[in-house]
């Protein structure tokens, strides 16, 4: 810097000068709209014909009582979108057309109907969710109602809740669930071998609680002393009875169709697995030795489930057989394991009478276990009935629900032989 200058000039505000500081200019003001301007005396010199500099204008500073005007702060830019790879973008469009060819055939299936233990195709592309409840409801008739129903489609690793089943189109479901991206994206990592689109109902369960009037009570004294107009028990006779309390007095009926009980039916759900085609066809086998000209014996056997091997076990017992009765007195050596065997089912035949249990079969078949008996064994294919006994109170039930089916296996070309419809004639 020039000696000659005095501090506090104008000069003094050189670019060169690093060490710059407008802090140091109390109320100086770098955003104030007029620039103020600094009063310089004039410069010494030695030199007599050097012109002195002009003086600036005196401008007074900026008292530190002015209030400085607000910064104006601006909105930063927004980000920029991410920019499109038109090769990745062409690379995903093709390889997702690669996976709907591949799931062509997939796409083709129809959906599946899945509910008690049945599944069957459904063929009507305009068919909807409701309009399937309808149809069904004649084989399964939780299906009735339909406030009761709803449904759920299953498909791969994508479930989806139908919320208007009687206006939404199954077929149109099916089909959007395999234009979405996940569902692609499934089948490209886990491949579409063994998939389905399930149809599936489910029975919703009823309003909870119970309206304030009205009790289901296990005995009448309980009834008797919560004293509800409207009161819903079960008697000795094993009939559900509703009392009704009013002013007159109090009536009581049989009662049908209580919604707040539980919706039971007799039968019979195994929990072992089917007893083999092959061990009953033994056992008749054993029946029909006993028949012949000159004799039409009846005759019994006991099936046990080993729990150890998981397997059937026919176990004949000692019997004095007649044409018309079997009499049986086991010892402790005739009984097996309790630990290890379970008791599971007792066959005996009617020789050549219909497979019909008796009065006499009622009298001893009290166990709770399964029962089957065999009539007409002088026929090719012998007649067979189940029922089960829940502590002597009997109840029928389909054979196959405890015999495997008969194996239907043959060669596939037979089917090729066969033609639909009428044969036109040229």
């Amino acid at each position: 810097m020039n000696d000659h200058l005095q501090s506090g000039t104008l000069d003094d505000l050189s670019p060169d000068d690093t060490r710059l500081d407008l802090g140091s200019f109390d109320g100086f003001d770098p955003f104030a709209g007029e620039e103020p301007s600094f009063d310089a005396p004039a410069a010494e010199t030695t030199e007599t014909n050097v012109t002195p500099l002009p003086q600036p204008k005196e401008t007074l500073l900026p008292s530190e009582s002015i209030t400085p005007a607000p910064q104006q702060v601006e909105a930063p830019p927004p980000a920029p979108k991410p920019a499109v790879n038109p090769l990745q973008q062409a690379i995903e469009q093709a390889e997702e057309k690669d996976v709907k060819q591949a799931a062509a055939p997939l796409f083709s299936r129809p959906p599946v109907f899945c509910h008690g233990g049945v599944s069957e195709e459904i063929t009507d592309p305009k068919m909807t969710f409701d309009q399937l409840r309808e149809e069904k409801a004649r084989d399964f008739s939780e299906l009735e109602d339909a406030a009761k129903v709803s449904w759920t489609v299953e498909y791969g690793k994508t479930t989806r809740s139908i919320g208007k089943p009687r206006t939404e189109v199954i077929f149109a479901v099916k089909k959007e669930i395999e234009a979405s991206k996940a569902f692609l994206d499934a089948i490209k990592k886990d491949g579409a071998k063994g998939l389905a689109c399930k149809v599936k109902p489910r029975i919703t369960a009823q309003k909870k609680g119970i309206a304030s009037y009205k009790g289901v009570f296990t005995t009448l004294e309980e009834a008797e002393r919560a004293q509800k107009p409207i009161s819903i028990l079960p008697a000795r006779d094993g009939k559900v009875y509703e009392i009704r309390r009013t002013p007159l007095g109090t009536f009581i009926a049989p009662a049908e169709n209580v919604a707040e009980l539980s919706e039971l039916r007799a039968g019979f759900r195994p929990a072992l697995p089917p007893i083999p085609q092959s061990l009953l066809q033994q056992v008749i086998g054993f029946f029909r030795c006993f028949m012949g000209e000159d004799r039409r014996l009846e005759a019994l056997a006991h099936i046990y489930w080993d729990k150890e091997k998981q397997e059937y076990r026919v176990v004949v017992p000692p019997q004095w057989v007649t044409e018309a009765s079997v009499d049986t007195v086991l010892t402790e050596d005739d009984i097996l394991d309790e630990e290890r065997y379970l008791h599971y089912a007792d066959i005996h035949s009617h020789n050549t009478m219909a497979a019909k249990f008796s009065l006499t079969d009622n009298m001893d078949e009290k166990p709770t276990r399964v029962y089957l008996v065999v009539g007409r064994l002088d026929h090719y294919f012998p007649e067979v009935e189940a029922r089960i006994s829940c502590n002597g109170r009997f109840v029928p039930i389909p054979v196959e629900r405890v015999i495997s089916p008969i194996h239907q296996s043959f060669p596939a070309h037979w089917v090729e032989k066969v033609h639909f419809g009428r044969r036109e004639v040229a």
